[in-house]
């Protein structure tokens, strides 16, 4: 699974610096930590709900300048969930469930003086390996939208701050 896991995110990296033909010494690199909701969904072969457990997760962003106000970025995200099928706790349809994020995509900003406001999208796949055998793992076709704004507390480092 690491070995996919590589794959795919050096594929998707050597795409975006492909299409930006940006070198990647000019990247801006933010590693982050945050938390995601989960959400719910219908199990279509016994019509009950099914929740995907709020979680941490963490990941990295490597923003490329397009111009001087927009960047195109790649993002790597990973997060460690459980996925609750059934009210009872020793059920084989509740499992660990690892959720990875491979998108390619981008941030228009308005530059400021300290504060960045921004609104960012991409595309890309995500990577759901569940924790039990006899489940295959799936790759899915994703979306991101979000926004927020980071804050520079100099001209080389600062935070960023997503919804």
């Amino acid at each position: 699974m690491s070995r996919i896991l590589l794959q795919t995110a050096s594929f998707c990296l050597l795409a975006l610096l492909t299409l930006t033909g940006t070198p990647a010494i000019a990247a801006e690199i933010t590693p982050f930590a945050g938390y995601r909701l989960g959400g719910n969904f219908n199990d279509d072969d016994n019509d009950e709900t099914v929740k995907i457990e709020d979680a941490k997760n963490w990941g990295l962003i490597i923003g490329l300048d397009e111009g001087p106000t927009t960047q195109y970025e790649f993002l790597f995200s990973q997060q460690s969930s459980r996925l609750n099928g059934s009210a009872d706790p020793a059920s084989p349809r509740n499992f660990d469930l690892d959720t990875n994020y491979f998108h390619i995509g981008g941030t228009r900003f308005w530059r400021e003086e300290h504060i960045v406001p921004f609104i960012s999208g991409g595309l890309g796949l995500t990577y759901m390996s569940p924790g039990l055998s006899g489940i295959d793992s799936e790759t899915r076709l994703s979306l991101s939208l979000g926004g927020g704004f980071k804050w520079y507390a100099t001209d080389q480092l600062g935070l960023r701050f997503e919804v």
